[in-house]
């Protein structure tokens, strides 16, 4: 993602990305949003819903993996109230199967295909 769209996610919502000034040997978070900027809603519409639920853990990692985006906390911002660890990982797998249906590049929801070595999905226009 680009910078632009990632600062847009720093600034509205920092205690999300808290962890993304340190250092690679603390964080994965200091590589940014590793995706394409076609899932800046998505992702943009995810930290709200977790925010609005009462389910926000800092992120350790937001990335695009075998065509699915992924958000990873680290164990260190786990909290030890199950109940929201839980509504995070419902939220974050219903925004994951969105994020395979959903073009990478543009964002498109149409003939959303997986392809490529890296399993990227993208839409007809894209591809």
């Amino acid at each position: 993602m680009d910078d632009k769209l990632e600062n847009k996610l720093y600034e509205k919502f920092p205690a999300l990305f808290v962890e993304k000034d340190l250092s690679s040997t603390k964080t994965g978070m200091c590589f940014g949003c590793q995706c394409g900027n076609g899932w800046y809603d998505l992702i943009d519409r995810f930290c709200q819903e977790i925010i609005d639920n009462d389910a926000a853990i800092p992120f350790f990692s937001v990335k695009q993996k075998f065509g699915r985006l992924l958000i990873y906390t680290s164990i260190i911002n786990e909290p030890d109230d199950k109940e929201k660890r839980l509504r995070f990982h419902e939220i974050e797998g219903r925004y994951s199967l969105e994020s395979s249906k959903t073009c990478e590049h543009c964002g498109s929801k149409k003939d959303v295909k997986m392809t490529g070595t890296w399993i990227t999905p993208l839409c007809k226009k894209c591809r």
